[in-house]
């Protein structure tokens, strides 16, 4: 009778199957040893390909880095040079989207996940689009300038609803969640952006600057952070209708880093057992 002879973890409860029949059912939980077998789990796809999605969480934490220290140590200025600076983070935000989506090595892709892809690709490039634009100069509409704004909260959602779904192959349900409760939260950041925007009839010298001071996808912004900050230490009333938005982006921005963290450690602890000795790989095949 055919066995597992390398380590197998049943998708259901964790359990090692390891030396279980093919045809039995996990001892703990009872699943079938069959259906943890044909799992696609992440592991068992092209490990340069798993890297590419350890390079895109990786470029949105450097993203987030370079742009904390922009806001804490360099000041606001609106020449050229210094806004073509301070979308740094954007451009690394939008080659982190490119690297997310790019098709998985001989894994079936129905149009929809190509549809997806190819809409978190375009909302991503509209705002930096419009910046660079801007510079030309050309039009500066606010209403265009807005809309394209509100594109950072759609791709937001697409990229953490991404984000859900390989952590289901991974599998890490405790993740998946965290990703599907993002997923939502950063689609609201950049609609709250825009309403503090037009209720506080808030102007900036050159309408460009708005491009690199506003929510980027995924990440937010990071001046939330010490706006939050400043708050706190002056003593002000967090709970003010004009710092609650702030304080929803900051808290927001926080829960990004941490669950981003997480799938860096996880995409490359897949990416390990893809390309190792051993893993999830093997024992699919390893069975006699």
């Amino acid at each position: 009778m055919t066995t597992v002879e390398n380590d197998l973890y049943c998708i259901g409860c964790d359990y090692n199957l390891r030396t279980q029949s093919l045809d039995a059912v996990c001892p703990e939980c009872g699943l079938p040893v069959q259906k943890t077998m044909a799992f696609p789990r992440l592991s068992r796809s092209k490990p340069r390909w798993i890297v590419s999605l350890v390079d895109s969480v990786t470029l949105l934490l450097v993203a987030f880095a370079i742009d904390l220290i922009q806001v804490l140590l360099l000041p606001q200025r609106y020449d050229t040079l210094s806004l073509a600076a301070e979308t740094v983070p954007w451009a690394l935000v939008w080659f982190a989207i490119w690297l997310l989506t790019r098709p998985e090595p001989a894994a079936e892709r129905n149009g929809m996940d190509r549809t997806r892809a190819w809409t978190m690709r375009a909302l991503a490039t509209a705002p930096y689009g419009y910046f660079a634009m801007g510079l030309l100069p050309l039009s500066r509409n606010p209403l265009l300038l807005y809309s394209l704004l509100l594109c950072a909260g759609p791709a937001s959602f697409l990229y953490f609803d991404h984000l859900r779904r390989d952590a289901r192959r991974l599998p890490a349900p405790g993740l998946a969640q965290q990703a599907a409760v993002l997923s939502w939260l950063t689609l609201l950041s950049p609609v709250i952006f825009v309403a503090m925007i037009y209720f506080r009839s808030f102007r900036i010298r050159w309408l460009g600057g708005s491009i690199p001071a506003s929510p980027r996808p995924v990440l937010g912004s990071a001046g939330a952070l010490p706006a939050v900050w400043g708050v706190i230490t002056s003593g002000s009333e967090l709970l003010h209708p004009l710092i609650l938005p702030r304080l929803f982006q900051a808290l927001v921005l926080v829960l990004t880093v941490i669950v981003l963290i997480q799938f860096r450690v996880a995409f490359a602890r897949a990416a390990r057992a893809a390309g190792g000795a051993s893993g999830p790989t093997k024992s699919a095949e390893g069975h006699v």
